[in-house]
């Protein structure tokens, strides 16, 4: 597992050069469908991929470095049907051709969460000047990705409870994670 320390040291090492969605390719019907499966999502940092998993049933976001992506689904595919990757990196930033370096981070956690082990309730990433990406792992079919909510926002909408939140927040000039409790 990798910590939120070592996370951060890649994003601040790399740019974001791609976002990918894994899946399946349907080949029952007469045009092949691409069904996504939204549990993982990969950012791509050069040649390194922040694997981010919707975990725990759908309540916290796991995030890893990994190598290559991995296909670990829960269910067999049919004998015709095939693994796929897809990128949609140009569906979420404003400038997907840009330099696309996160310049901020901000990871909210509670007292069930585990940064020692990459394991936050959310993360929003900013990139660039004009670009966020803010990751939702308690979406119904799994990870849902927003351009424009924020951590306050994400505990007026899905704050369950009573847990009381803080959030790390790295502001891409320090080494330090500020640690803001809310």
């Amino acid at each position: 597992m990798n910590s939120i320390n070592q996370i951060i040291n890649l994003l601040k090492s790399h740019p974001l050069t791609d976002i990918l969605s894994v899946g399946y390719i349907d080949s029952d019907e007469t045009i092949k469908k691409i069904h996504t499966i939204q549990e993982d999502l990969y950012l791509e940092f050069g040649n390194s991929l922040l694997r981010c998993s919707s975990v725990n049933q759908y309540d916290k976001l796991r995030m890893k470095i990994v190598n290559q992506i991995e296909f670990d689904f829960d269910f067999e595919l049919e004998e015709d049907d095939e693994f796929c990757v897809c990128s949609i990196f140009n569906m979420y930033l404003f400038d997907p051709y840009g330099a696309n370096q996160i310049t901020s981070a901000e990871f909210l956690v509670d007292d069930q969460c585990n940064i020692e082990e990459g394991i936050v309730k959310c993360a929003q990433f900013n990139i660039g000047i004009k670009d966020e990406l803010f990751l939702d792992p308690t979406h119904t079919f799994g990870i849902q990705i927003n351009g424009n909510r924020t951590i306050k926002e994400w505990i007026e909408k899905k704050a369950y409870g009573e847990s009381e939140y803080s959030e790390l927040v790295w502001n891409g000039n320090s080494e330090i994670i500020e640690v803001i409790s809310i």
